[in-house]
């Protein structure tokens, strides 16, 4: 389910970036849903979430961050999602 609000009740910086997203992408459809829910409340739930990905994606650990970007890629592939 995806809320109205969500994808229209952002303030104008937010507005700013999406825009920027979709003239550089030259993709009508962009942003995605997720990158419009971290920007629509970012200190509720934005900046907290982006936190916890950061250290999910990026502490220290055997592999390198371009290989936890690559395996986060792949997975998105694989489940059919746009990364």
């Amino acid at each position: 389910m995806r809320l109205n609000k969500v994808r229209t009740g952002h303030r104008l910086p937010q507005k700013f970036m999406m825009l920027m997203i979709r003239l550089i992408s030259r993709d009508p459809d962009q942003p995605q849903d997720g990158i419009r829910t971290v920007l629509y409340r970012p200190r509720f739930f934005g900046n907290p979430f982006q936190a916890l990905m950061h250290e999910a994606m990026y502490r220290p650990r055997y592999w390198s961050r371009g290989e936890c970007s690559l395996f986060g890629a792949f997975t998105s592939l694989m489940m059919g999602c746009r990364y």
